[in-house]
């Protein structure tokens, strides 16, 4: 009785099987959704710039211009180590100072330039 009854059940799952990959071939080709009104704000449908039934944004066209390659930069004078040096701090920057060596002090090790 089990052995019959466990052969039925292996039967039936390779019909099961068998049926469900050939139900998955199909000889028909897809049928495609019908064109959408072009005024559809969702994004399908025939772009500004693109033939009709294109999908998605329009590219970037690229501008007539073209941009201009960044400019070095050059130190307008000497920098803040040197006037540091030199003593030629703002009296503002002087303060910083004062207070970013005070922080150091405290915290026992650099954090500032």
């Amino acid at each position: 009785m089990r052995n019959g009854t466990t052969a039925l059940l292996i039967i039936i799952a390779v019909v099961s099987m068998a049926l469900v990959v050939g139900c998955g071939k199909s000889k028909k080709p897809p049928v495609s959704p019908p064109p959408l009104p072009a005024d559809v704000a969702h994004g399908f449908g025939p772009g500004p710039s693109g033939p009709p039934g294109s999908y998605g944004t329009p590219a970037p066209q690229p501008s007539a211009q073209q941009p201009k390659p960044p400019e070095e930069a050059v130190p307008a004078g000497p920098t803040y180590r040197e006037r540091y040096a030199q003593g030629e701090l703002t009296p503002e920057e002087r303060r910083d100072e004062r207070a970013l060596q005070e922080i150091e002090k405290q915290l026992g090790y650099p954090v500032g330039p």
